[in-house]
């Protein structure tokens, strides 16, 4: 690898060249640990996170997507069971503004629910 990973003081963990590396010359390769929508004014599909006019919603949870091939997707998978199970108990409200911020949240749960592995990287991570 044309870098390491050291430690700093004052700056925690870092990446650090071990040689001279070319302009464009792809040295990491980085996913996701999940992926949740932002705030916006306009509704999104929470499967793919495309702006929509919220007139498509999920026929189970009744969240916003664009349409059919959106409502299997993964991503919408967790806050989907949840939000099912959630309105046979409570009624709650459609497009309520901070839906998204609830999304991420969830979609954060599951992956440490889901994937041990990834929420013990994502303990590693260090604020500045």
């Amino acid at each position: 690898l044309p870098y390491c990973v050291t430690y700093k003081e004052g700056v925690g963990r870092c990446v650090v060249a071990t040689r001279d590396i070319p302009a464009l010359e792809e040295i990491l390769r980085d996913h996701p640990a999940m992926v949740g929508p932002y705030y916006d004014e306009h509704s999104l599909c929470l499967e793919c996170l495309r702006n929509t006019d919220g007139s498509k919603t999920c026929p189970l949870c009744d969240l916003p997507l664009c349409g059919d091939q959106c409502q299997s997707g993964p991503g919408h998978m967790p806050e989907c069971q949840f939000f099912t199970e959630l309105r046979k108990t409570i009624e709650m409200p459609k497009n309520a503004k901070n839906t998204p911020y609830l999304i991420t949240i969830l979609r954060l749960l599951h992956v440490r629910d889901s994937n041990p592995g990834m929420w013990d990287r994502l303990g590693m991570l260090m604020d500045h």
